[in-house]
C-alpha cells in the first residue's frame, strides 16, 4: 500500500512571502514619499482657513493630483508626530516631496506674498487701481508700463502674443485684453515688472489651451482677444456667450455694424451707469472703439477675457438671430432674449422697458 506524503507548510515560503509583501509595501510608500508635487498654475498656490486639518488638506491635494497618495502622508504624519498646521498662504514648489510640504505645513505660513484679486471684468485701468492699493505702487506706473511700446516689445521676446498686431495709435492702454483676470499671490517687493510677467505668465498658460482653437478659427489671436472681450462684457452665462457671439458673427458675415454697446462704455471710459451706453447721443460718439460708428471690430479689446469666454466665442453657437436684449431694466432678472429682425428686437425691448 503506498503511503500518503504528508503536505508540510513551509516556514521559509510563508516567511518569504510578507517579506515579499513587506518590501513590496515599504518601497511603495517611500516612494509616495519622495515623490515631487505636480503642481501647475492652478494648484499652486495652497490656502489653509481655520479648522483645516492635515488629514483633509492631503486628501484635497490628492483629488487635485498634487500627491498620488493622501494615506501614505497620513501615515507619516502620524509616525512623525507632524498633525499641525497654520493657517496661511502657501506658495507649492514643484520640488518640494511629500515629507517637505508635510514639514512645511507644521511651520507657520510665510507672509512675504500679497493676495490680489484681479477681477473678471476689468480693465486694465481698473487693475492697476487694485494693485496700487494692495501693494502701494502707483496706478499710473502700472498703466505707464502697459501702455509704453518699448517695453512691451523687450516684453514680446517672452510672450509672443505682445506682437505687431496689439499695436494701435488709437487704443487706450496696448495690453488691454492680455492681462488675465484671476487671483494672484504677489511678493511685497515685486517691481512693476515683476508684477506685469506674473500677470502675464497666467496669460500664457491660459492661452496655451485655447491656441488650436484659434488656429482654427480663421482670425488672428489679437482679432479673438477683441471679440472675446466684447462677448464676455455682453454675456455672463456660458451658454449666453456662445449665442451672443453667434449674434456679431452673423452681423459681421453680413457686413451689418457690429453695434455692441459695451464698445460705447469703452469709449466713453467713464460713465454713471449701463444707460449712459444705450443713450443715442453716446452710441454717435466718435471712436474707433465705437461699433455703432466704425465697422468691423473694435480698434483693441475692451476687457481682458477669460479663458471660458475664448473658448465660449471660439465654440459659438451656430444660428440665424441678429439680434439681442438682456433684461437688466428694472425688476429685470437678466434674462437675454434673440431675435432674428430687427422689428421683432423692438417689440422685445419696449415690452421689457413698459412693463
Amino acid at each position: 500500500m503506498m503511503k500518503k506524503l504528508k503536505r508540510k507548510p513551509t516556514i521559509f515560503i510563508i516567511l518569504g512571502v510578507v517579506l515579499a509583501v513587506f518590501l513590496g509595501v515599504f518601497y511603495y510608500y517611500q516612494n509616495r514619499l519622495s515623490e515631487t508635487l505636480n503642481i501647475n498654475e492652478d494648484t499652486m498656490y495652497l490656502s489653509v482657513v481655520e479648522g483645516d486639518s492635515l488629514p483633509m488638506i492631503l486628501d484635497h491635494l490628492e483629488a487635485e493630483s498634487v500627491i498620488s497618495n493622501a494615506m501614505v502622508g497620513k501615515v507619516y504624519a502620524r509616525i512623525n508626530r507632524l498633525q499641525e498646521v497654520y493657517v496661511g498662504e502657501y506658495r507649492l514648489d514643484e520640488t518640494w516631496t511629500l515629507i517637505d510640504l508635510i514639514e512645511i505645513l507644521n511651520s507657520p505660513a510665510p507672509s512675504d506674498d500679497v493676495v490680489v484679486q484681479l477681477t473678471e471684468g476689468y480693465w486694465a485701468k481698473d487693475m492697476a487701481e487694485v494693485l496700487e492699493e494692495a501693494l502701494g505702487i502707483g496706478a499710473s506706473d502700472f498703466l505707464d508700463a502697459w501702455n509704453d511700446w518699448d517695453y512691451i516689445q523687450t516684453l514680446s521676446l517672452d510672450y509672443d502674443f505682445l506682437n505687431e498686431d496689439i499695436y494701435s495709435e488709437s487704443v487706450r492702454v496696448l495690453m488691454e485684453g492680455y492681462l488675465y483676470p484671476d487671483t494672484y499671490y504677489i511678493p511685497k517687493d515685486a517691481t512693476v515688472d515683476d508684477i506685469t510677467r506674473q500677470i502675464l505668465d497666467n496669460t500664457q498658460s491660459n492661452l496655451n489651451e485655447v491656441m488650436d482653437l484659434v488656429d482654427a478659427s480663421g482670425l488672428n489671436l489679437h482679432e479673438v482677444m477683441i471679440m472675446s472681450s466684447v462677448v464676455m462684457y455682453e454675456a455672463s452665462t456660458d451658454y449666453d456667450q456662445s449665442m451672443v457671439a453667434g449674434v456679431f458673427y452673423n452681423r459681421l458675415d453680413s457686413d451689418m455694424l457690429l453695434q455692441s454697446s459695451v464698445t460705447v462704455c469703452y469709449a466713453l471710459y467713464e460713465f454713471e451707469n449701463w444707460e449712459d451706453c444705450e443713450l443715442y447721443a453716446n452710441q454717435a460718439i466718435d471712436s474707433p472703439y465705437n461699433t455703432y460708428v466704425y465697422a468691423g471690430l473694435p480698434v483693441g479689446p475692451i476687457l481682458n477675457p477669460n479663458v471660458n469666454a475664448i473658448k465660449n466665442t471660439l465654440q459659438y453657437t451656430k444660428h440665424d438671430y441678429y439680434y439681442f436684449v438682456a433684461d437688466v431694466y428694472e425688476g429685470g432678472d437678466g434674462t437675454v432674449y434673440y431675435s432674428k429682425t430687427y422689428r421683432e428686437h423692438e417689440n422685445k425691448v419696449n415690452e421689457l422697458r413698459n412693463r
